[in-house]
């Protein structure tokens, strides 16, 4: 059923919330008798309501505050390839007027918040030994990691800088031998 709504208007989270109760309404009607059919039925309409009480407060949170929303939306999907056309199209405004209304709201535009919030989740995972950085670019949105290390080094230097002042530098120790 969530793959039928857009993802511009339902938020991952929702879909969380909702997994469950579906999960035991399954299971229900897996082992339904005559009386619980209409128990089961209850249930499902309740679930169905409030999904489209989510959905129809997300669209109207999207209204009052659009700059709030196409926040939220970055920070949910900073990791997917993301431009002001995609982001003001969810949130239901010209990509012109967005970045006006970003810029006044936020006093940066959204592109340099989406690379903000990018890089503030590459330098979470440079401090793991566990990925490269070539890794790391493409799980924080970046198309490859020439244009990552780029954008990474407007913000804090180069990806490999940074690990280095970070992480230990582990060096072989020299072993002395006695005669």
């Amino acid at each position: 059923i969530f793959s039928l709504i857009p993802d511009k208007i339902f938020f991952a989270e929702h879909i969380g919330r909702y997994t469950h109760a579906f999960e035991s309404a399954a299971r229900l009607f897996g082992s339904c008798g005559i009386c619980n059919k209409t128990l089961l039925r209850t249930i499902v309409q309740e679930i169905l309501c409030n999904i489209i009480d989510d959905i129809y407060s997300t669209l109207l949170y999207s209204q009052r505050n659009p700059v709030e929303y196409a926040k939220s939306y970055i920070e949910q999907y900073f990791n997917c390839p993301l431009s002001v056309d995609n982001i003001s199209s969810v949130v239901g405004l010209s990509p012109s007027y967005l970045r006006t209304l970003f810029k006044k709201s936020e006093g940066e535009s959204p592109n340099h918040y989406l690379n903000r919030t990018r890089i503030e989740h590459a330098k979470e995972m440079l401090l793991s030994e566990m990925f490269t950085i070539e890794e790391v670019a493409s799980a924080c949105g970046f198309q490859n990691v020439y244009y990552f290390s780029r954008v990474f080094k407007k913000y804090t230097g180069t990806p490999i800088f940074f690990r280095s002042l970070y992480l230990p530098i582990i060096k072989p120790t020299a072993v002395l031998s006695i005669k």
